[in-house]
């Protein structure tokens, strides 16, 4: 029964931790950086996360571009993520990686890549429309989420 009441407890604090990382992220900035003229058009959503660690000269962040209908429902999305080191004079990227889902039945995602330079990480993706087996549409994307020496994502 001790072994019991142990295991949920320790269950339900890792929840809770995890629920509170997650709180931690902030919107810094969202914008619309492109549209097509069918009325879709691209999102940027730049958030900054917490690391696990306090370290005070550790940033990580992720952009995201979401590529939406004239309607504003998510097609397709592709983000790129990184870890920065800075420290008041200079800042270098540790880490870059990048994720793409598609959530249309039309919207496939044909390819990704993470790349890292310097301050920056680097992410594309190519997203492409298929109708009637058909690719009707190709849309390539690519962003940088580059941390300032002060630990600014931009």
């Amino acid at each position: 029964m001790k072994k019991l009441i142990y295991l949920v407890l320790t269950t339900l604090l890792f929840l809770s931790s995890i629920t509170c990382i997650s709180a931690n992220n902030s919107i810094t900035n969202k914008y619309i950086e492109e549209t097509f003229d069918d009325g879709s058009y691209i999102e940027i959503v730049i958030e900054e996360t917490n690391p696990l660690t306090r370290d005070a000269t550790t940033k990580t962040g992720k952009k995201t571009a979401n590529y939406k209908d004239s309607n504003g429902n998510i097609l397709w999305s592709f983000y790129v993520s990184g870890i920065f080191k800075y420290d008041g004079e200079t800042a270098t990227c540790t880490y870059s990686v990048v994720n793409a889902s598609s959530y249309s039945d039309y919207w496939k995602i044909d390819s990704k890549s993470a790349s890292k330079t310097n301050a920056t990480a680097n992410g594309s993706c190519t997203a492409k429309m298929y109708t009637l087996g058909i690719c009707t549409k190709t849309v390539t994307k690519s962003l940088s989420l580059t941390c300032s020496p002060d630990g600014t994502l931009s």
